[in-house]
């Protein structure tokens, strides 16, 4: 009726359905609705047993519990008056982001959910318990807030040009709190906050006192105080899931060599701009603050031969206050390769590629917190096999660019079968961890 249009491209009647006119298109369709309901059954059906599979096996499975939609979606079509059409949800800027996201779901009307009892979340989390055990509440931090960019604004402006919602600070807290507390309530599953981005403190706050496990991720599991090392084993969350990396980040070795000890050129560009006009000034002042060898993909690569403050006002001809932004910048990742080394417990010389040692390590650092979970993306498991560390490496081999639309995003396939799994070599040695640190 509609071949690839968004319903928001439809004609009007059926934009806004009326309750005859579904009947008839069902009538009139019957058999093809007959169709996709025997394959949602044969799904569910699927679903329900592999569970049950899993828990004869004392495992539990981890499901998705989305925070957005798509503009396109069933969801936002069939309850328009759930969303805010105009806007567009996002994230602010930060120092891996420095344009911010612009991610395009339309952010939540929470006074018409409220207003409905927050059904709507309520009969998604009680449904997805047929396949669960345990779930991730996407994006946790927009349950307080979320970010939101007008739809008129340009999209090359990414989220520079947006604000929080709701903008009163002072009520984010109780605002979160209801609806984590509906979401609570909807199920038995155990749930898990993905508590990342730019986190509120009452965020944190409320995680601790309804007993919900936060993420945290070794990269930036750091101490400002303690010249940006990474925090100890023992100094992770209890209560939190402890992962390599995430979905929207860069696999382990593709960080290793394109990230760790590098800035956002455009964050630094930005920065750059409120002190220095001349165009050859900035090339100067870039190409002697950072290593042209070792910067790629958009990320610069700090000079090893600056090692502190100093040195770096002098190239800058700035003083300590107006240069502050530089300086944390600085500190925050300058001499991080070698902190993380060091952190890892990897005694060997520095390393520029990722090697099997370095992988075994930071995975076996990681199992070793004190976390009550460790739960790891596979291919960082996979990256224990030379040949797949190798040949899937690469700094754009990932599952997820945030506020990116791209054909990569969500294409990654798993470069083995299920077959050549379970004859890995690895396998015993990936066993060998989790028994060692009781992640079994």
């Amino acid at each position: 009726m509609h071949p690839d249009k968004s319903w928001s491209e439809w004609d009007l009647k059926y934009r806004y359905i009326s309750s005859y006119t579904a009947e008839k298109i069902l009538k009139e369709n019957e058999n093809e609705m007959n169709f996709y309901a025997w394959v949602q059954w044969q799904l569910y059906e699927q679903l329900v047993s592999v569970k049950k599979y899993a828990k004869r096996k004392k495992v539990f499975i981890m499901g998705d519990i989305p925070f957005l939609v798509s503009r396109n979606s069933a969801d936002v079509w069939a309850y328009k008056n759930y969303f805010k059409l105009q806007l567009s949800s996002g994230a602010p800027p930060d120092m891996y982001f420095s344009k911010g996201q612009r991610w395009g779901m339309p952010p939540y009307n929470w006074d018409n959910i409220s207003a409905d009892n927050y059904s709507y979340f309520r009969e998604r989390i009680k449904y997805s318990e047929n396949f669960f055990d345990m779930y991730r509440i996407d994006h946790f931090v927009g349950l307080f807030r979320v970010w939101t960019i007008d739809l008129k604004t340009s999209e090359e402006s990414g989220g520079l040009e947006g604000k929080f919602d709701p903008e009163d600070e002072h009520c984010w807290e109780e605002h979160g709190r209801n609806i984590l507390k509906a979401m609570l309530n909807s199920s038995g599953m155990l749930p898990c906050a993905e508590d990342l981005g730019t986190v509120p403190y009452c965020s944190y706050k409320v995680l601790k006192e309804s007993g919900v496990t936060g993420i945290n991720v070794q990269r930036w599991e750091k101490n400002p105080d303690q010249e940006f090392r990474f925090i100890s084993p023992e100094d992770y969350r209890i209560n939190s899931v402890a992962t390599v990396s995430t979905h929207d980040s860069s696999s382990l070795p593709a960080w290793w060599e394109n990230e760790a000890g590098t800035v956002d050129e455009v964050s630094f560009r930005q920065i750059c701009d409120k002190f220095i006009s001349s165009e050859d000034k900035y090339s100067e002042i870039k190409d002697m603050l950072f290593d042209k060898e070792l910067s790629r993909n958009g990320r610069l690569y700090w000079n090893g031969n600056i090692t502190d403050k100093n040195e770096l006002l002098k190239i800058l001809g700035l003083n300590y206050d107006d240069a502050y932004e530089f300086i944390e910048m600085f500190k925050s990742v300058h001499n991080e390769k070698n902190n993380f080394m060091e952190y890892i417990g990897l005694k060997k010389d520095f390393i520029q590629k990722a090697d099997i040692d370095f992988i075994k390590s930071s995975v076996e650092k990681i199992s070793s917190t004190s976390s009550i979970f460790s739960i790891q993306l596979i291919m960082e498991y996979l990256y224990l096999d030379e040949n797949i560390l190798q040949d899937y490496k690469d700094w754009n081999y990932r599952i997820n660019f945030p506020g990116i639309v791209s054909g990569r995003n969500w294409s990654m396939v798993i470069p083995v079968s299920l077959e050549k799994l379970n004859e890995l070599g690895i396998n015993s040695e990936i066993k060998e961890i989790n028994l060692k640190y009781g992640r079994i």
